[in-house]
């Protein structure tokens, strides 16, 4: 099937920003384009983040100076409906997931404790693994002297486009908020001075890294290598 034939199928498309639409302060070479002529054919276009760190006018202004216009009015009862089923859906697949943990706890080493959601959170994308060790990062469950790396298999299709053989996972990395500010005092290592590393060793490809938060891609089946070339790195 073609691609423009199969976007018709979609009212509208939700992109993520950093690595997806900008890297750092870069635009991601098509982005534009992408988001533009989905606008053309009348599709609704909107932008999500999971990086509390910013307001939604910090985030429109970083995307109208690269070109990317926003419109932060006119917001349609259409599009409030998909938010709010998309929020409920997140909701319902989170709450089940957290559940699961409290009862089965969660896989541990020296220094990580990691949970693996295999496809459960389908029909969500992989940037749901982030937001949701970003959710759990400080509850009672969990430990808060170690890092927390979440796994989640990669679809092998793109909505709209059709099946394209990733058989990758993603994992993503969160910190409690103690490991913060060891942290941030230099008294624990920061994400991203092992996870690249480890991923790299591994044959993964690093995603977006940085000192708090931090996600990278790797062949299903190498998750266990990948908490040991962590750990290694870790104990230098």
């Amino acid at each position: 099937m073609e691609p423009e034939r199969s976007i018709q199928k979609f009212q509208g498309f939700i992109f993520d920003l950093d690595g997806t639409v900008y890297l750092g302060e870069k635009l991601i070479s098509g982005a534009d384009d992408t988001i533009l002529t989905l606008r053309n054919m009348g599709k609704k276009v909107v932008f999500l983040s999971n990086k509390p760190l910013y307001t939604r006018e910090d985030y429109a202004r970083k995307l109208t100076n690269m070109g990317v216009r926003v419109c932060l009015d006119g917001v349609s009862p259409e599009s409030d409906r998909m938010v709010e089923e998309l929020n409920t859906i997140k909701a319902k697949i989170f709450e089940a997931e957290i559940h699961r943990l409290k009862t089965d706890g969660l896989n541990e080493s020296l220094h990580i404790q990691w949970l693996h959601v295999e496809d459960r959170f389908t029909p969500m994308g992989v940037k749901m693994i982030g937001a949701f060790c970003h959710t759990i990062k400080n509850m009672e469950f969990i430990d808060p002297k170690k890092y927390i790396a979440g796994f989640q298999v990669i679809p092998n299709e793109i909505p709209g486009f059709g099946p394209i053989a990733f058989n990758e996972v993603k994992i993503s990395m969160r910190v409690p908020v103690f490991m913060e500010e060891e942290i941030k005092e230099e008294k624990a290592a920061a994400l991203n001075t092992f996870l690249p590393e480890a991923t790299n060793r591994l044959g993964g490809f690093s995603d977006a890294c940085h000192r708090l938060a931090a996600a990278t891609t790797l062949a299903i089946g190498k998750e266990d290598e990948l908490i040991e070339e962590m750990e290694k790195i870790i104990s230098v």
